[in-house]
């Protein structure tokens, strides 16, 4: 069955531009120019997803999308909003009446699988309702079952295994879908750094290698991953021309700015609902072990470990990829600076980690076995050792997943529409498989 998307915009531009993205999906889309208009269609259709402008004259995006729950009450919402009225795109989705917003001027790609995710998000979130209603009428049905009627509890007890496993299939689809969306974002934040398309991961990985080596819970791993990868997701709220500028370049008043990224960070990541002790992290990551970094000037173990550990993995990161000195610094050369700055910039136990775990992880990627193929070669079944990035550097698909037929086409569809091949690595395992 088609979803259906419905655009809500006051310039009939725009919503000629929506729909031209969509033209080659299998999707129906309606589009009213204003919130009233809209409200009139919803009246007798129903929607999978609302995307609405947030400036609009007489009734504005969020309350256009308050007042469709009325008529739609399963649609997920989206609003457009520009920089200036993020504040109430925000303060919507924290009282859960919008699912996320999408700033404006927006790029095709990104728009495009943001809204392939919120109906996916949609897709779940009726099929979770189906199961659980399901569930609890399971659960009445038990309730009248006669004890003496073994084989019918027998019956019943299998359909209820039968749904726990389909339901905690699900929970592991909805996490899998969130770590792809937190992928996909550290990918574009990257992008919009100027760094290497590996950074943020790289950073990730190191962190997590450092996390196994310390008493931290399954729990605080998941959330160091989270962190590393968006600890610098602040920066989208700084002027773009710092971005390609190493830190050691800058002058006192562009530093000033840029060291505002920490805060803007966690401000965006405390708007979503449980990531609150990532916030946390994302704020600390460059402090320093002596007290003078920013931007809370916190020392030692006031710094929380996690905050650290990062400060470590990412600095490292910064010297190869020369976003923290002028130039870019060797592996030999970025860790001779990781030690000699040992109990100012960092903990001095998380370096002697960080040059133990270091010559391991290196041998680890020089020597992982993988083979080089063609979008023609490939099949479902093989498992990716590298992330694909389409000719932008937008993240297609991440290292690590198992490639089924969806997949292939994707990959061929963008090969197409962007007129060259993709390099895809996957792992030697699954070709011998």
């Amino acid at each position: 069955m088609q979803s259906k998307i419905m655009f809500v915009d006051d310039e009939k531009s725009i919503l000629a531009a929506l729909t031209r993205i969509f033209l080659d999906d299998d999707v129906e889309i309606y589009t009213a120019e204003s919130g009233l208009a809209a409200l009139e269609i919803l009246k007798n259709e129903s929607m999978d997803l609302i995307v609405s402008d947030q400036r609009m004259p007489e009734m504005n995006g969020v309350e256009f999308l308050r007042q469709s729950i009325k008529y739609s009450p399963n649609s997920v919402r989206i609003v457009l909003t520009g920089y200036a009225d993020i504040n109430a795109a925000v303060d919507s989705i924290n009282k859960g009446e919008v699912y996320r917003y999408i700033a404006k001027p927006w790029d095709n790609n990104e728009l495009k699988a943001t809204i392939r995710g919120a109906l996916e998000f949609g897709r779940l979130r009726k099929e979770n309702e189906r199961l659980l209603k399901l569930t609890k009428k399971q659960n009445i049905e038990l309730k009248d079952l006669n004890a003496n009627l073994e084989e019918k509890v027998d019956e019943q007890t299998k359909e209820l295994r039968d749904m726990y496993n389909k339901l905690k299939i699900l929970h592991d689809n909805i996490n899998k879908s969130f770590m792809n969306t937190v992928m996909i974002l550290s990918n574009i934040i990257s992008m919009k750094k100027g760094a290497a398309s590996l950074s943020f991961k790289n950073t990730s990985k190191l962190a997590v290698a450092f996390a196994n080596k310390f008493n931290i819970s399954e729990k605080e791993k998941i959330q160091l991953k989270i962190a590393a990868l968006l600890h610098d997701i602040g920066l989208v709220g700084i002027n773009d021309n710092l971005l390609n500028k190493a830190f050691d370049s800058m002058n006192s008043l562009e530093r000033i700015e840029y060291n505002k990224h920490p805060i803007i960070g966690q401000a965006m990541l405390d708007s979503i609902e449980n990531l609150h002790d990532v916030s946390v992290i994302v704020r600390h990551h460059h402090e320093r072990w002596d007290g003078e970094g920013y931007p809370d000037n916190l020392s030692g173990e006031q710094i929380p470990i996690c905050s650290r550990i990062i400060s470590i993995a990412s600095d490292y990161e910064a010297l190869m990829n020369g976003t923290l000195m002028p130039s870019m610094f060797t592996s030999d050369e970025a860790r001779h600076f990781i030690v000699e700055n040992s109990g100012k910039r960092y903990e001095p136990k998380i370096v002697a980690v960080f040059v133990q775990i270091l010559p391991a992880m290196q041998r680890k990627i020089e020597e992982k076995p993988e083979f080089r193929i063609s979008s023609s070669e490939l099949k479902a079944g093989m498992v990716l050792s590298k992330d694909i990035l389409t000719g932008k550097g937008l993240l297609l698909i991440h290292e690590g997943v198992t490639v089924n037929k969806t997949h292939i086409k994707s990959i061929i569809h963008f090969e197409k529409s962007e007129g060259k091949k993709y390099d895809i690595c996957v792992s030697s395992k699954s070709i011998q498989s």
